[in-house]
């Protein structure tokens, strides 16, 4: 009897512990109850997730990235899996010379891999359509390179943008600069040029003419695009007896121009008289309207 009451006895104190270790175990966080135990009896916990970042997913041909691995079990092997570009040891890519997708994989000790892709793309650049416009003419920009979709500014200039489209702000604006700016918010800007489509000579950026004895520039311009000022203030009283000789020469006369007051149309500026001197006359502002039968004029047209 007195061992039965010994067994029974032992056979609640067994069931009373398991009850209470089962109702201990319930309120243990998940984790607690997933972890194995060490050889010293110690719990471990598995790694975070092997992860791997880059400081930059978009760059362009021959740049570089920094890698960064986290988690799972150090050490850490870096290796282009798919593309041309090159990775170190540390995690440096750089980026190939060819714009393309490039997939970059990290691997730890234990064999676990994580990837990333990192886009190379093209740098951005500015091109102009058509590319060498003449005076008035709109001009269409072209970005190359760079990500979509495309801001487009004035930066110096006075005409207007609509679109991809630059509209010069009138015949007398010879440059402009305009820029571009992409999904990245990477700029470039670049000069634009507009030419004067020329029919006479080109002499210190204006197009020029020889009028016929008798002519004023106002009538040799006015097929031309109209009068330029650069009559005057290039060649005539407003400019310099050197400019006059030099456009001149470019109309295919001889060097030698005398500056002088001339009594007769004073306000003809540049020209060659009946006695083939090629004078510059300086004592009236040159104007478009003056004329004289023994003058031909040097003429400063817009076109």
């Amino acid at each position: 009897m007195g061992k039965t009451f010994k067994l029974v006895s032992i056979a609640l104190a067994l069931s009373t512990s398991i009850v209470l270790f089962q109702n201990c175990a319930e309120d243990l966080p998940i984790e607690a109850q997933q972890s194995s135990t060490a050889t010293d009896g110690s719990a471990t916990v598995a790694p975070p997730t092997l992860a791997l970042t880059a400081d930059k997913l978009e760059i362009e041909t021959e740049q570089t990235a920094q890698l960064s691995a986290a988690g799972g079990t150090a050490p850490y092997a870096f290796s282009v899996a798919t593309g041309s570009g090159l990775v170190s040891s540390t995690g440096l890519f750089t980026a190939p010379e060819v714009a393309e997708a490039n997939v970059l994989e990290v691997q730890d000790f234990a064999g676990a891999k994580s990837s990333i892709t990192i886009s190379v793309l093209s740098p951005l650049s500015l091109n102009f359509s058509p590319a060498s416009p003449n005076v008035g003419t709109p001009v269409q920009l072209m970005p190359a390179g760079g990500k979509s979709p495309f801001v487009y500014a004035v930066e110096v200039g006075a005409g207007t943008i609509s679109g991809n489209t630059y509209t010069p702000g009138g015949m007398g604006e010879l440059t402009a600069r305009l820029k571009v700016t992409d999904a990245r918010g990477v700029m470039v800007s670049r000069d634009i040029a507009f030419g004067i489509p020329c029919g006479g000579v080109m002499v210190g950026g204006h197009c020029w003419y020889l009028g016929t004895f008798g002519a004023s520039c106002t009538s040799v311009c006015a097929s031309r695009g109209g009068y330029d000022p650069a009559t005057s203030t290039y060649a005539g009283r407003a400019g310099t007896g050197q400019q006059c000789e030099n456009v001149m020469v470019a109309l295919g006369l001889a060097s030698g121009v005398i500056s002088t007051s001339c009594s007769a149309t004073p306000a003809a500026g540049c020209l060659l008289h009946t006695n083939s001197n090629r004078v510059r006359c300086t004592n009236a502002e040159t104007t478009a309207s003056a004329a004289n039968a023994s003058y031909r004029r040097a003429c400063a047209c817009a076109n």
